[in-house]
């Protein structure tokens, strides 16, 4: 899980919350198994249990990048 935390923190637009809860505030939960996800209707990133792949950190950085220009037009 470090690995991840290390890779999100590259981003400055990334606040990371350990939260097993439901909360407006969060735009995106990330867990490694969907069954740990708390609320089935709001987002989600599956990451693997082993070492996250190239290509799975450039699906997620896609998706945070997305959710974060999404975000900032609203505004």
């Amino acid at each position: 899980m470090s690995e991840l935390q290390e890779f999100l923190a590259l981003f400055s637009f990334v606040d990371v919350s350990f939260s097993n809860q439901p909360d407006s505030e969060i735009d995106l939960f990330i867990s490694t198994f969907e069954s740990l996800i708390p609320d089935h209707t709001s987002a989600f990133f599956l990451v693997g249990t082993n070492e996250i792949s190239h290509e799975a950190k450039n699906d997620l950085f896609s998706v945070l990048y997305n959710l974060y220009t999404d975000k900032i037009t609203k505004q």
